[in-house]
């Protein structure tokens, strides 16, 4: 159902980066917590763009995934990268649990942080899900939403740079 092979399976919502309308990532903060939500409308149907929201297609989505892979039917092993300008600032190895909801009109995976090899982050947690828009005929409504605290002052001083690298960057040519 939502196994695919990130190189050869490509959704159609990602081969044309034109068919994205997104709206400006909104980013809010509650102490050292910080949440990023972004909203896009896709050109396409359900069916064809709601694999956008699987993990083996996150390295498509940012360039900050060098490794997404299922470990089990629940759980999730990601190695990501944070750069600057090319710049490396800090890099995680992270397991998360996945829960996955498909239904007609939805596609949603909702995720949380099991644990980071290093301890770094404290809460990741957050979704990605694709919705059928009954008043927009031929496009879907894609919201992606994520909350993350680290361990560190320092690391917190970057989140929002992290978050917004995380979500200002559209589909990749991976």
């Amino acid at each position: 159902m939502h196994e695919s092979d990130a190189a050869t399976d490509r959704p159609n919502a990602l081969s044309d980066p034109s068919a994205w309308s997104p709206s400006p990532a909104v980013l809010t903060r509650a102490g050292d917590t910080f949440t990023v939500q972004k909203r896009f409308r896709i050109r396409g149907h359900l069916r064809e763009t709601g694999p956008v929201v699987y993990p083996e297609n996150w390295p498509l989505l940012s360039p900050i995934f060098q490794k997404v892979e299922r470990v089990s039917d629940d759980v999730v092993h990601e190695q990501i990268t944070f750069r600057v300008r090319g710049l490396v600032l800090q890099s995680f190895e992270v397991f998360l649990r996945c829960r996955y909801t498909e239904t007609d009109r939805l596609i949603r995976v909702d995720y949380s942080l099991i644990h980071e090899r290093d301890d770094k982050i404290v809460v990741d947690e957050g979704y990605g899900e694709v919705r059928s828009s009954g008043t927009d005929a031929g496009f879907v409504r894609c919201t992606a939403r994520k909350t993350l605290s680290f361990a560190s002052p320092y690391l917190n001083l970057l989140a929002p740079a992290f978050m917004i690298e995380l979500f200002d960057a559209g589909p990749t040519e991976r």
